[in-house]
């Protein structure tokens, strides 16, 4: 059964607000970190749409304006799930020990760089906006690594398991909704290669996303973490 395509950007964002909703009420010690990085990620989404829409895709609202409320909804569910993706994982539990508290030094450089990386290459080097993106949110997470290398790992799985949770979303959405991607994806723009007729610019985003997201908050709070024994609170 296939519907019209205009509501096919909010069902992307329900379901992958359904992962959000299993993580939230699974991991209440984690729930603080989900909101948080929801919350700036759904504004994120919404300030940072207009970029994509000149030139990687160009979705359909259901209240018909360039940017809308499936703006926030996706930057909301992909923000928090990205972040607790690794903790929930390897159920493992961390116990937090306070470090010292980077947060207006780790924001001010994570945005001057990477924001700086997004704006040389659309405007000067004339490259995609997506492609830009993607060598921005490689910035950020240099700047991370510059701050904690050891959130390493927990950057790299992330970046694994959210591609496998964006490959998982986008299944439903393109078996019921088939011209979504033709419909919304400038295609002649990117690289023409499809997996599963999912753009490969999707999964690139995706890992590089996850990369970013997923150590973000231990990062911004300079939290400790140590691995224990996982147990449900």
């Amino acid at each position: 059964m296939t519907f019209p395509v205009q509501y096919a950007y909010l069902a992307l964002g329900l379901l992958y607000l359904i992962f959000w909703l299993i993580l939230f009420l699974s991991r209440r010690d984690l729930r603080r970190e989900m909101l948080i990085s929801s919350l700036l990620a759904g504004f994120l989404a919404i300030i940072l749409e207009p970029f994509f829409l000149k030139d990687y895709w160009t979705p359909e609202l259901i209240n018909g304006w360039s940017v809308g409320i499936e703006d926030f909804l996706y930057g909301f569910a992909i923000g928090g799930i990205a972040n607790v993706l690794y903790e929930e994982f390897f159920k493992k539990r961390f116990i937090r020990k306070r470090s010292e508290r980077y947060h207006w030094r780790f924001l001010l450089i994570l945005y001057i760089v990477s924001f700086s990386v997004l704006l040389l290459g659309r405007e000067f080097w004339g490259l995609n906006t997506m492609y830009a993106t993607l060598g921005a949110l490689g910035a950020a997470f240099l700047s991370i690594m510059l701050f904690r290398p050891d959130l390493a790992r927990d950057a790299i799985w992330s970046g694994i398991l959210f591609t496998m949770i964006t490959a998982l979303v986008y299944i439903p959405v393109i078996l019921s909704f088939p011209d979504f991607i033709t419909s919304f994806w400038h295609l002649k723009n990117l690289s023409g290669i499809l997996l599963g007729g999912i753009p490969l610019e999707e999964f690139l985003w995706a890992f590089m996303f996850g990369l970013v997201a997923g150590p973000f908050y231990e990062a911004w709070a300079g939290l400790k973490l140590r691995k224990v024994r996982y147990s449900k609170l």
